[in-house]
């Protein structure tokens, strides 16, 4: 399951006793959470981020950078993060179309997630080219309305009866 934490949430004294309580809560192994942060969090306190994360990982959560492309983060702090995850902003993947652009910024992510030895996440796709164009990268994984719409309890749980 992966989760979208806030600079607010992230910051806070009781962050890590939170996880470890919603973890016990849910009855869930630390490594089936997923943490998503942003680029610019890792930019407002990066010595604090580092070593929140470390916490983290310790206990056996993974975590993500998401949206990532869209701030201005260094190269250098992304190897310092230990992340395990890079999520490609849909932006990057909406210049993937026919003839027109060739998705160079989406396919350039995916190379350096594969260098740093991180996965890598493309978010909103929308359609087979991209999906295909993405998999010709070596993209991980993909999310987006070409996969599935949104979906309330009763709807999620009919789908995952018939596709798993």
């Amino acid at each position: 399951m992966a989760v979208n934490v806030s600079q607010t949430q992230f910051s806070h004294p009781l962050f890590l006793q939170l996880i470890t309580s919603a973890l016990h809560d849910a009855g869930i192994p630390p490594e089936n959470l997923e943490l998503e942060i942003t680029e610019s969090m890792a930019m407002t306190d990066p010595d604090l981020l580092i070593m929140t994360l470390e916490k983290i990982k310790a206990m056996g959560v993974r975590i993500s950078i998401d949206d990532f492309g869209t701030g201005f983060s260094s190269l250098s702090q992304l190897q310092k993060l230990k992340v395990d995850k890079l999520k490609i902003d849909r932006a990057f993947i909406n210049e993937i179309s026919d003839g027109t652009n060739d998705g160079s910024i989406a396919k350039m992510i995916v190379q350096l997630s594969q260098s740093l030895q991180l996965e890598v996440i493309a978010e909103g796709v929308e359609n087979q080219l991209q999906a295909e164009k993405l998999m010709s990268f070596g993209c991980d994984h993909a999310q987006g309305f070409y996969f599935a719409k949104p979906k309330n309890k009763v709807e999620l749980h009919t789908w995952l009866q018939a596709y798993l």
